[in-house]
């Protein structure tokens, strides 16, 4: 007890102490140590004691991973790992260091954005030379709607990825890919339900090269709305107050018009 009261809390490198770091998000978690493999199969073993005497609960071997912090590790479709890199910059008063070595960096795995595209039924993958070719495709469940509930639907659905995803590191990247297929695949959407072709959609829904959709409001007022164009810059979790906002895309399954 007297040596714990003598160790500085916030001293994480500590050499006497290993450390452990654990973070919970509904029944997922993670568990950060500083120390060796022996280490986290230790605290393995403990937490799947504890599962299964306390909770009455199973601990899953096969979703239960242990990871080099190097190696990406899943986490709420985040990639997770400490950052290896031999790049330099030099600091305020001239210093050469390797400032992005052992830096944690979160990116959002390509095998999440193509699973959540197919999940809106948004691409058609196929095979070329070996190589995976993706197509958007149109969502003739939508036929039925009109084009603001259209829109919204699509603008709502890139927001909430955004909001999630935005502090990745390849935030900017992936969200492009993600933001280019759903824009394409609303194109073709219209186009299906008005039987025509994507240029003549967006021959009339664009002007200065930006889709936009004209409505009334209930007091006769006209108004426009657009598609999302304001880019996928990487936000700032401590700053941006939209970070995890899901989107209320219920209230688009209907066919009522605004």
């Amino acid at each position: 007890d007297k040596l714990i009261l003598q160790t500085e809390p916030n001293n994480e490198m500590d050499s006497e102490y290993r450390r452990l770091k654990y973070i919970r998000y509904a029944d997922d978690f993670l568990c950060g140590i500083i120390g060796n493999k022996e280490d986290a199969l230790v605290v393995k073993e403990d937490i799947k004691k504890f599962l299964s005497e306390k909770l009455k609960l199973e601990l899953s071997d096969d979703k239960t991973l242990i990871t080099h912090s190097e190696t990406p590790a899943s986490f709420l479709g985040f990639h997770i790992r400490n950052r290896k890199s031999d790049h330099t910059k030099r600091d305020s008063i001239g210093r050469l260091k390797r400032s992005y070595s052992k830096t944690v960096e979160i990116k959002i795995p390509m095998d999440t954005i193509k699973k959540k595209l197919l999940t809106y039924d948004v691409v058609q993958i196929k095979k070329h030379n070996g190589k995976e070719v993706w197509k958007p495709k149109a969502r003739p469940e939508f036929n039925h709607n009109d084009d603001l509930e259209i829109l919204e639907r699509y603008n709502s659905e890139i927001r909430g990825l955004y909001n999630y995803f935005g502090i990745a590191n390849n935030c900017s990247k992936q969200m492009s890919n993600f933001g280019y297929i759903m824009e394409y695949s609303m194109y073709k959407t219209f186009a299906a339900k008005y039987r025509t072709k994507v240029k003549k959609i967006c021959r009339k829904y664009k002007h200065n090269g930006v889709f936009c959709v004209k409505y009334k409001t209930k007091t006769g007022k006209e108004k426009e709305m657009s598609f999302y164009n304001k880019g996928f810059k990487r936000q700032n979790p401590f700053l941006d107050k939209n970070i995890d906002n899901a989107p209320n895309i219920m209230i688009h399954t209907s066919t009522t018009g605004l």
